[in-house]
């Protein structure tokens, strides 16, 4: 019987990764960077350094992740995300009903701490989630199996009474290699490869039908 249900945020609760894509090819038009499209799809799902490190195969005008982002940042303030917008519409009565049969949730986002902060805010998604970890705390982004992990020994459980929602290929692997069950949320906008996941749902309601006789 499954004890509690780890979140991750971009692709899940929030449609974030089709405007990210746009915002950071976008800067680098700007920069006159050109990176191809399939080196590009490769940051979806991943983190910041993650990205600069796809990135910086093809640009050499910043000398790490850090100082790319500060800029892009600076490129980007007065246009700010209202993630508010991008809420998946199903995320609050999926949480509501989790915490209603007694499981605990979890966020692990390959997402910097600042932005989870802001999504979470936003969106009003702060009360459903304890622990929430950043994948800026660990030196490998999802698909290494850590930030699965450490959710797991904060939670008090044993891998295998925990739940994991992803979307893309990064995060399905990094939940199976934690030895989670996984559950995939349909992506076709992007070439993920979903297969290994446990099972793939069309939307966030259906994941009461799937773990209604698991918990």
């Amino acid at each position: 019987m499954f004890k509690a249900v780890i979140f991750d945020m971009d692709g899940v609760l929030i449609d974030s990764e089709p405007l990210q894509l746009k915002r950071q090819k976008e800067y680098l038009d700007y920069l006159g960077v050109a990176v191809p499209d399939q080196e590009l799809i490769k940051m979806v799902g991943g983190n910041k350094k993650m990205y600069f490190d796809i990135i910086s195969k093809y640009y050499s005008g910043e000398p790490n992740y850090r100082a790319y982002y500060q800029k892009f940042q600076q490129y980007f303030k007065d246009r700010p995300i209202n993630y508010r917008k991008l809420l998946n519409p199903d995320a609050i009565p999926l949480l509501k009903w989790l915490q209603k049969q007694g499981l605990k949730l979890a966020l692990a986002s390959s997402g910097a701490p600042e932005k989870i902060k802001t999504v979470l805010t936003q969106c009003q998604l702060t009360q459903f989630f304890d622990p929430v970890i950043s994948g800026n705390m660990f030196k490998q982004s999802k698909p290494n199996p850590e930030i699965y992990n450490t959710v797991a020994a904060k939670l008090g459980l044993k891998n295998k009474q925990c739940v994991v929602i992803e979307d893309s290929d990064y995060g399905i692997a990094a939940g199976k290699n934690a030895g989670m069950f996984t559950i995939a949320l349909k992506e076709e906008r992007f070439p993920f490869s979903q297969a290994a996941a446990d099972y793939l749902v069309d939307s966030l309601s259906d994941v009461k039908h799937v773990l209604a006789d698991k918990i």
